[in-house]
């Protein structure tokens, strides 16, 4: 059920732009690239973040999606961070936003994040990542769909 969204739904790269703020709420500029694919039985969404802070910092994350089932409004998903380790969610389409909430398999991290959809080809992303009770981290992006050369 995309509810006419197009993040997750449509394959292709989005660009990725914005901020993010660590445990010490130092705030640093991102950018990177997020490709959607779907295979039969799996979307797979792979992103790879450039935090520009001193020194730079890579964050990358491969989210394996059960794709949505005709009339249903949320799936899960699990992700493997080569830093934090697996985790597992859901997402929840629900009207103009993509919403999930996770934790990771041992249950040392958790978090949300949302998408809202600005237009077709736009999305503003905004998250948080604690650790027990401690936040780890937060972002603020946006996503902007590329145009694919053939």
């Amino acid at each position: 059920m995309s509810n006419g969204h197009t993040f997750l739904f449509q394959e292709g790269p989005w660009e990725a732009r914005g901020y993010y703020s660590d445990q010490e709420a130092g705030r640093y500029p991102v950018r990177g690239e997020v490709r959607i694919t779907h295979e039969k039985n799996i979307w797979i969404s792979d992103g790879i973040l450039l935090v520009l802070a001193t020194p730079a910092s890579k964050i990358s994350n491969r989210y394996e999606i059960v794709p949505f089932k005709k009339g249903q409004d949320y799936t899960n998903w699990k992700s493997v961070n080569p830093t934090l380790g697996e985790f597992v969610g859901k997402f929840v389409v629900f009207d103009d936003s993509i919403i999930s909430n996770y934790t990771s398999k041992n249950y040392e991290f958790s978090g949300s994040e949302f998408l809202l959809r600005v237009t077709g080809k736009h999305y503003w992303n905004r998250g948080v990542l604690f650790q027990g009770d401690k936040k780890l981290s937060s972002w603020a992006l946006e996503l902007r769909k590329v145009k694919e050369e053939k």
